[in-house]
């Protein structure tokens, strides 16, 4: 139930006062259960159920209230027994089926969810739910034209399930329709305009396909809203730095950092702009809370290696690479870095070696590393390592190295 914590109350009180008026009221008692377990009087709830229950043991309706009650209280063994147990008793019942397939999906058995919802559609082929979840669990699973099937099913018998419309964006989303994404968000916002997640996802595609301006309407109408989403605030970021505005774009950065301290690609995002602007310091200490977040991801090595390297702390920077090529010894990538590394601290047969070994690597690394390359790499470092290369691997990949330096210049 969406209420908030006040409205939850309000309701409770007037249900109690109708209650009182009724108490035979079967339904109103009901009703009152479940609230009492949405606000958290768990057993209270329960037991109110359980009056009516009694009063009615062989009442399909209120029996299935009882398994649904067991299920918002998160006793879904207790709930999913007497599920089992309603269907040996009415085999037909479609909405039994419906919420044993709700708790199996919890439980994570999709394949046995799905089974259920099936059985659901047998009896009643007109319930819009089990098409939903249907489609969900085949999205979940890659199953696209599938899910595409059940949502579109769903929608049409409750064009107004703005879920299962979200669903159906991201659905086209994932196979690369993305006008029709954005009129399947759009179409949440005619019937809800301040729902937040259509609002969060239009405004992620925009940004994606360059639409700047529809992207800054959508995430800014979000966070006045009320959004508090950290993806809301790193996508504006972004916005902001496409437009060339870095101070606007690395306070909202921070911002989605201080609202998710484990944001990677936020951490990875104002380390860049730190070191843009020369400012090595904050930038290692982002790309450090990188490594802190992800010790067993190499590329965070990488990324921290490379600021120690810019800012001449060249010992750390070799360490860096080090623990980077301890946990994916083929990377490419941390060959060349240690190359130059090695380079820079004299150690020019060593560095050589290095990027030969970068050089035969999956991948194009070198290549990769253009911009690195020349602002980084010196004509003193590779005239001296053209003194001493002897192998063809080694005038192989200081031939590559030497082209992509003077690329700029020519």
């Amino acid at each position: 139930m969406d209420f908030d914590e006040k409205h939850l109350e309000r309701a409770v009180e007037d249900l109690e006062e109708r209650l009182a008026d009724a108490p035979g009221n079967h339904q109103l008692r009901v009703q009152l259960g479940h609230l009492y377990i949405a606000s958290g009087r768990v057993e209270e709830g329960l037991k109110e159920i359980d009056t009516v229950l009694d009063k009615k043991p062989n009442d399909l309706h209120y029996q299935l209230e009882g398994a649904k009650a067991l299920v918002q209280a998160g006793r879904r063994d207790q709930a999913k027994e007497k599920l089992e147990d309603l269907i040996a008793k009415h085999p037909k019942h479609p909405d039994s089926h419906y919420y044993l397939g709700v708790i199996l999906a919890d439980q994570g058995e999709f394949d046995k969810a799905v089974a259920a919802w099936k059985k659901t559609l047998r009896f009643n082929r007109k319930h819009a739910e089990a098409h939903h979840f249907i489609g969900k669990v085949y999205a979940m699973q890659g199953n696209l034209q599938d899910s595409l099937h059940y949502t579109q099913k769903a929608l049409e018998l409750q064009p107004q399930n703005i879920m299962a419309q979200i669903q159906l964006g991201e659905l086209y989303l994932a196979m690369q329709k993305r006008e029709e994404a954005i009129k399947a968000w759009q179409g949440v916002l005619d019937i809800d305009p301040r729902n937040l997640q259509a609002l969060h996802n239009l405004g992620a595609l925009y940004l994606d396909i360059g639409m700047l301006e529809q992207a800054f309407a959508s995430l800014s109408q979000a966070l006045n809203l009320g959004s508090n989403s950290a993806v809301v605030y790193f996508n504006l970021g972004v916005a902001y730095a496409l437009k060339g505005e870095m101070e606007e774009a690395m306070d909202h950065w921070e911002k989605a950092i201080e609202l998710d301290e484990n944001y990677l690609s936020a951490y990875l995002n104002l380390g860049g702009a730190y070191a843009s602007q020369g400012e090595y310091e904050d930038a290692i200490a982002c790309f450090e809370k990188m490594v802190e977040v992800q010790p067993q991801n190499p590329d965070t090595h990488v990324f921290l290696a490379e600021m120690y390297y810019r800012n001449q702390q060249l010992d750390q920077a070799l360490k860096s690479m080090g623990k980077a090529l301890a946990i994916s010894p083929n990377l490419g990538r941390a060959h060349f870095l240690k190359g130059t590394v090695l380079m820079a601290m004299g150690r020019t047969a060593e560095g050589l070696d290095s990027w030969a070994e970068a050089h035969a690597s999956e991948g194009k690394p070198i290549e990769e590393a253009e911009r690195f390359i020349q602002q980084f790499v010196t004509h003193d470092m590779v005239a001296q390592a053209e003194r001493i290369a002897s192998s063809r691997q080694h005038k192989s990949v200081l031939s590559l190295v030497e082209k992509i330096r003077t690329k700029e210049g020519e």
